[in-house]
């Protein structure tokens, strides 16, 4: 299979993917927000072991390419170039969504794994209030009501779960036998992740119900249709029967509520059109108004990190800049530069053609190019040496061995040393991406 990879800089794909990800007609500061989350994630996202690092779509995030008339999020990008958000010296996982449902989910709810500290369940008011954030809702009058076909569906459910209660009151348990009269209160509880969550699974109906009771007009009386024969025992007798057996009363009210819980997920979900997401996320809230409730659903995509839509009423409505917004979903953060550069198209000298290349292994070799220009002064050349020809040399993001790994440098590749960094480490750039290298590991290049 022949498949097309881009070969582009960070901050030009960003100015292709910040306006779609969120729209140009955003707040100015929400869209700094987002271009370093953008760029966060994609700087992480790096992968030298791969064909390529990241895709174009909702697998990784949305690029479309540059368009001119995208003023004010090219200005973002502008504005913010090179900032990354770093976590302990680590970049970090950037994730974003387009709306939370008024709460911020976890990575590890979503898709499993270690708590991230700095993408917690927290309540989000910024998101709820966004009268563009994307809710489903239903509403239910108080004054019960089963002429739709939803709320018939629902009165099923509901009868069926309290049959067993009323029988214990001495009340037919049939739904036909059962009247639900009135909503008294309903709420969504029992939440998935704890009491941190509001991701509920359950609604709570509290109702006022009237049932028919069993009556019988000679309590206690029976009357025999057969006579037993004395004188013939072997004949078989029927059991007596009781006349009244069957005759219910007029529907009278229980005089207490009824509690019944139904489960969202997936019925009434279904049911009353909430579903948002493939994943059954939503949040769901009971509102009260004064003749019923609305059962309101909220959350488009994952949740995890900053909502864009947030983000957008943070700016709009509240005047928060880039740096609230980013403090606010990814809590514990720090700003940080990440030094890029425009992709440079790689100059193939004599030498490099002529040089042989890394004996070949299973192990995906990485894709950076060698230096092509003479280095300046103040700068030298140097070359990986000292590990296995087999092996590859990590080029990381800050001096220090649990720095974010940005590429894998291969045996005899040409490095260009920026300066000598404490602790024995030099910041050297591999056209268009610096990073840092153990100086033991390399040697200079003669003259």
């Amino acid at each position: 299979m022949i498949r097309a990879v881009l070969h582009i800089g960070i901050e030009d794909y960003l100015k292709g993917l910040v306006p779609y990800e969120m729209s140009d007609s955003f707040p100015l500061e929400a869209l700094k927000a987002q271009a370093i989350a953008a760029r966060s994630y994609a700087v992480r996202g790096i992968r030298p072991d791969r064909d390529y690092d990241l895709s174009d779509d909702t697998n990784d995030q949305v690029y479309r390419g540059l368009l001119h008339e995208h003023i004010r999020a090219h200005r973002a990008v502008k504005e913010t170039e090179g900032i990354v958000l770093t976590y302990n010296e680590q970049i970090i996982q950037a994730y974003y969504t387009a709306s939370n449902g008024g709460e911020t989910e976890s990575s590890a709810h979503a898709w499993g794994g270690e708590e991230l500290p700095y993408l917690p369940v927290r309540e989000d008011k910024y998101d709820d209030e966004n009268p563009q954030s994307p809710v489903k809702s239903f509403y239910l009058p108080k004054d019960w009501n089963a002429g739709t076909p939803q709320l018939q569906d629902l009165e099923y459910l509901l009868k069926s779960g309290m049959a067993a209660s009323m029988e214990k009151l001495g009340y037919s348990g049939l739904p036909e036998n059962i009247r639900i009269d009135k909503i008294k209160a309903l709420t969504a509880n029992t939440p998935k992740y704890g009491a941190e969550s509001h991701l509920m699974t359950k609604l709570s109906f509290q109702l006022n119900v009237s049932g028919r009771r069993q009556q019988n007009l000679k309590d206690e009386e029976e009357v025999l249709l057969f006579t037993v024969d004395e004188m013939n025992v072997s004949q078989t007798t029927p059991a007596p029967v009781s006349e009244n057996e069957g005759e219910l009363g007029p529907f009278v009210s229980l005089g207490q509520v009824i509690v019944i819980d139904l489960d969202i997920f997936p019925g009434l979900e279904k049911m009353m059109g909430l579903s948002i997401n493939l994943k059954e996320n939503e949040i769901i809230k009971a509102i009260e108004e004064s003749e019923g409730f609305i059962i309101r659903s909220g959350r488009y995509g994952h949740g995890v990190g900053m909502s864009q839509r947030g983000a957008e009423w943070m700016a709009k409505q509240y005047g928060k800049n880039y740096q609230e917004i980013l403090a606010f979903y990814y809590p514990g953060t720090k700003e940080s530069r990440y030094r890029t550069m425009p992709a440079a198209r790689p100059y193939l000298n004599a030498e490099f053609l002529t040089t042989p290349g890394p004996i070949p292994t299973p192990t995906p070799r990485p894709t950076l190019v060698p230096q092509s220009l003479a280095p300046e002064e103040g700068k030298w050349e140097v070359i990986v040496k000292n590990i296995s020809q087999n092996s590859s040399l990590n080029l990381r993001m800050l001096p220090n061995t649990s720095s974010d790994i940005l590429y894998q440098l291969y045996y005899g590749q040409r490095l260009l040393v920026l300066k000598r960094a404490d602790g024995g480490w030099l910041h050297v750039r591999a056209d268009g991406v610096e990073g840092y290298v153990m100086e033991s590991f390399v040697e200079e290049v003669p003259e």
